[in-house]
């Protein structure tokens, strides 16, 4: 059940079951939530920087939710559900237009005229943790400008769910990947594997916290439609141990899996040193994510909303690692 909707919206509606509007509707997790909601049905409105023409009921509105002077009184107005998945991710002199001022504006805008408010924010607020369980009762600790400021976007929204009374839901993926995402850290750890390259650093109690793009695209529409969402914040993630990563990797370029395992004392200072070098394959960053054993709970999306995951991670990692081959 979504939120009361001004009469009007009941008459634009016509055959369409909703009226959604995606905010990074071109980028990769709002890409696959547009393509979601068309096979639907519903009607979807993207704001984009760039122009497009309208298709069937797909309608671009060209706009910047960082610029004063872009118009985004049309793609909100009457709509059922607004998804917030546009952020600045590495220009650093951006992110606190685009994720803190941006999303402020836009909420103002979005105020009366949408039924719910989703906020695709990062399981990264909690900061970074070498082990342990992180479920929703942890206190935000951002490390990092992207992460302080999707915080910070995050708090503005929650402050308009009891100002304003908006229905808002917030949901906080980990690492999301899928077969066309550009980022490229996934598909240069398969290469390594595939090249026999990749070694293990320290013990084997490695874990790693990944979330497929179509889960998060299924978590969204939850959260975007059930009634328990209302004024929630959720994680969705899944884990593994990072052996059976690079084994699922291993099995989708048909390659032996490694078993080189090198002490952390000697990769930790050379990661050190060249970690910065362009091209350079072992960051500090790379190496603090080889050796945490922490988990991302998801226990709470799937109990108050009836959230699963479509496949095990083994074979969600498989199947990405069998597309870069193919490619």
């Amino acid at each position: 059940m979504l939120g009361k909707l001004s009469e009007p919206s009941k008459i634009i509606r016509g055959k369409f079951e909703l009226i959604v509007s995606i905010t990074g509707g071109s980028g990769f997790v709002g890409g696959y939530l547009k393509l979601f909601h068309l096979q639907r049905g519903d009607e979807v409105r993207v704001l984009s920087r760039n122009t497009y023409n309208d298709q069937d009921n797909l309608k671009f509105f060209r706009g910047d939710i960082s610029g004063a002077n872009s118009n985004l009184e049309g793609f909100v107005k009457y709509s059922d559900v607004l998804y917030h998945c546009a952020a600045e991710l590495t220009n650093t002199a951006s992110m606190h237009a685009v994720n803190v001022k941006g999303t402020k504006r836009l909420a103002e805008l979005a105020r009366g005229n949408i039924g719910r408010w989703v906020q695709l924010s990062s399981a990264g607020s909690y900061g970074v943790h070498k082990s342990g369980v992180i479920d929703e009762s942890r206190l935000d600790n951002p490390i990092g400008l992207y992460e302080e400021t999707k915080v910070k976007a995050d708090k503005i929204i929650l402050d308009k769910a009891i100002s304003d009374a908006m229905d808002v839901v917030i949901l906080r993926p980990s690492i999301v990947f899928g077969e066309t995402m550009k980022n490229q850290s996934l598909s240069k750890m398969v290469n390594m594997i595939k090249k026999k390259l990749f070694f293990y650093i320290g013990n084997n109690e490695a874990l790693v916290n990944y979330v497929h793009v179509s889960d998060v695209v299924n978590a969204l529409y939850l959260c975007a439609t059930h009634q328990n969402a209302v004024n929630g914040t959720y994680i969705v993630s899944q884990c593994s141990a990072l052996k059976d990563m690079v084994e699922a990797f291993s099995k989708g370029v048909d390659t032996e899996p490694p078993n080189l395992r090198v002490p952390e004392f000697i990769v930790k200072p050379i990661a050190k040193v060249f970690g910065g070098l362009p091209g350079f394959p072992l960051t500090e960053d790379r190496l603090s994510a080889m050796t945490r054993s922490c988990r991302y709970d998801s226990s709470l999306i799937c109990n108050e909303l009836g959230f699963s995951f479509h496949q095990s991670l083994a074979a969600a990692f498989e199947n990405y690692a069998r597309s870069i081959q193919n490619e």
